[in-house]
Formats: structure tokens, sequence, C-alpha cells
């Protein structure tokens, strides 16, 4: 069998899992979930410069898929940037802090769940 996915005659890629991370975030946390993210994840990359993520992206496959993860600490500015790669099709805003979270900014990003 066939390790692609075959979806209305279209080939899927593989489905990566990337993060954007900011890298003052809390580090020990962050290690923890991407250890216990890579022993059930195969295709997992993490990055704390947006111009190196932006690269990888742009070098992959456009039949790839990617759920997007990105430190609150970026901002909507950042979303903005991501949010038009096709190979994206979902995006979440990973929290560290108690503070209250406006999700209304990001209520213009469709892949942002």
């Amino acid at each position: 069998m066939d390790s692609k996915l075959s979806m209305h005659g279209n080939s899927l890629g593989k489905v990566w899992q990337i993060w954007l991370l900011n890298s003052i975030s809390d580090s020990k946390n962050i290690d923890k979930i991407l250890e216990q993210a890579r022993t059930s994840i195969k295709h997992l990359e993490a990055f704390e410069n947006q111009i190196e993520c932006a690269n990888f992206i742009d070098s992959i496959s456009s039949n790839d898929r990617i759920v997007f993860i990105i430190d609150e600490q970026f901002g909507q500015e950042v979303f903005s940037r991501f949010h038009e790669h096709c190979q994206i099709f979902a995006m979440y805003v990973y929290r560290i802090s108690d503070k209250e979270f406006d999700q209304s900014c990001y209520k213009q990003f469709i892949k942002v769940r």
C-alpha cells in the first residue's frame, strides 16, 4: 500500500508538525513537549528563526501538509506572513502565559484553530 494518501485524485504527501517558538519561551516545558511529540509524529521540526522556518516550508513539497504551531509571543504579524502558505492547513497558538488571550485578532485567519 502506498504511504501517500489520495483524496479526489490528488496525491497528498507527508503531514508535518512545524513549531515556531520564541527563544525566551519556557524552554524546559517546550523541550518536554517536543520530545513527547517526536515519539508519535514522524515529521516534526521546530524553529526559533522566522526566516529559517519560512525557508523550510518553501523547501517542502506542495503536496505536503503542515500543522503549524506558533508561540503566542510572535503575534499577529507572523500569522499574516505564514497564513498564505498553501501547505499549511491548520495554525495553532502555543500559549504559556496565564494572561487573558484575545482571540478576536486571529479570527481573520481561517486556518487558525
